[in-house]
């Protein structure tokens, strides 16, 4: 199989030529398809690597790659023979494309110069030129499984999952490493909803364990820090704010945990692990408040979307400034007011899917599998332990899987948003992660995606039943 980077990749001279046979080109767990298939949209995929590479399939032959006007927010450069067009592209970094007349424009972020070439064409194609984004992060610096890992090739999900659908099952060996995954668009980068709350639990039976938390330590919901949702009111201990976490998937119990982590804490565990296309930084009404137009001067609506770009591929201390700023404006709107202000802003025009993106905690599925191995098999809580994994195991949503010793875990579900994670142990001694996310459905509200939790469970237990 070939993929996108591979210039010897051969090309269906049969097809139109703006067309190309994307399996013979593409590993499925790279690619990143635009939602048009018109002889204009160029085909897109990120690599391992973090390079993002976009190849225009040419009517004619090109000598030399055209002249590239590269601004931050803008790529713009003249190539004949493609039809008007403009469509999306899910890529981190470029999010759509226009040809008009002559002219072609790419949206989304360059803050790294492009490089462009050309590859001939052949018994009468044209040719091919190719755009790549240089990777943010150095590879050598970010984790990735041990390259002998045995990867099985997980099924295609029911219909019924619309819109984007990633996959990793991972069973673990002795250490608590990758020994095998079963995977598709394990790269690709997803909006976690409430799934990151597990780490969040983790990390505060981690300092009761050490000694410098007790579970009977109060922590007060205020007007301030209440996010959306049903809440806790007034003062309750930690070990029921835990509970609320992680059985109820409680909003305001969750921030109240982060916070007094320190908003950064999370991250901070995040990076010490490599997980560079991992963000979790923000509470839960933080981003919504970002989302809302109301996280800062240059988070307003109609059109937040270039302080949300900024954040998302902001890194180190401007990140951190960043989040800080947004969750101090979070605290001057109440959670009835967040509610409304969320609830005009995703039935109306202004809703932008870019926006769950950049302002949202993230994570792909490989990465995430990796962070929840670090977790449930971990030893690091002491006698705390048993409380995490019998509080995970309260959570929504177990699969349906026989012989099942332990499973623990978390789901969440947003605004076209369905993510559903956790770790199970059988009755053999086998151990597995599992992250399987969903985004852009054709369905909106949550309410309405948690009514295929059901089936998206029977196809996880599915693909977990091919890792036996």
């Amino acid at each position: 199989m070939f993929n996108v980077l591979d210039k010897t990749a051969p090309r269906d001279s049969s097809r139109p030529s703006g067309l190309v046979r994307l399996s013979s080109l593409l590993p499925i767990s790279l690619l990143i398809l635009s939602s048009f298939t018109a002889l204009a949209a160029p085909r897109a995929a990120q690599q391992p690597d973090g390079t993002e590479r976009l190849v225009f399939d040419l009517t004619q032959t090109l000598e030399t790659p055209p002249q590239l006007e590269q601004d931050p927010n803008q790529l713009r450069f003249q190539l004949e023979g493609l039809p008007t067009e403009q469509g999306f592209l899910n890529l981190p970094r470029v999010r759509g494309f226009s040809v008009s007349g002559n002219t072609v424009t790419l949206e989304g972020i360059f803050n790294k110069p492009v490089q462009a070439q050309v590859l001939p064409g052949s018994s009468g194609v044209g040719s091919r030129l190719l755009l790549d984004l240089p990777p943010t992060h150095t590879p050598e610096h970010c984790w990735k499984p041990q390259a002998a890992l045995e990867r099985i090739l997980a099924a295609e999900p029911p219909s019924v999952l619309s819109g984007k659908v990633g996959l990793v099952i991972a069973q673990l060996d002795a250490k608590g490493r990758f020994k095998r995954i079963l995977a598709r668009d394990e790269n690709t980068v997803f909006p976690l909803a409430s799934a990151y709350k597990q780490l969040l639990a983790f990390q505060a039976l981690e300092r009761v364990h050490k000694g410098e938390w007790k579970l009977s330590d109060t922590l007060e919901s205020t007007p301030q820090n209440r996010s959306i949702e049903g809440y806790s009111k007034g003062k309750n201990t930690l070990e029921t704010l835990l509970k609320r976490t992680l059985e109820d998937s409680e909003n305001t119990a969750a921030d109240l945990i982060h916070l007094r982590l320190g908003l950064e804490q999370p991250q901070t565990f995040v990076d010490a692990l490599k997980l560079c296309s991992t963000r979790i930084l923000l509470t839960t009404k933080a981003f919504w408040t970002a989302e809302a137009g109301w996280g800062g001067p240059d988070f307003t609506l109609p059109n937040p979307l270039e302080a949300a770009r900024r954040f998302h591929f902001s890194r180190g201390e401007e990140r951190l400034a960043l989040a800080r700023s947004i969750k101090d404006a979070s605290f001057k709107r109440t959670g009835p007011q967040l509610e409304a202000a969320l609830e005009k802003y995703f039935e109306g025009p202004a809703y932008n899917p870019d926006l769950d993106l950049f302002t949202q905690n993230v994570s792909t599925p490989l990465e995430f599998a990796h962070l929840l191995s670090t977790l449930y098999p971990s030893s690091s809580l002491g006698k705390q332990n048993l409380l995490f994994r019998k509080l995970a195991s309260l959570s929504c949503c177990k699969p349906p899987v026989p012989k099942l010793h332990y499973w623990g875990g978390k789901a969440g579900s947003g605004w076209r948003i369905l993510t559903l994670s956790g770790y199970l142990e059988r009755t053999d001694g086998s151990r597995f992660v599992y992250a399987l996310f969903n985004f852009g459905s054709k369905l909106d509200h949550a309410e309405k995606l948690e009514d295929q939790i059901p089936l998206a469970l029977k196809y996880l237990a599915g693909q977990l039943e091919r890792m036996r």
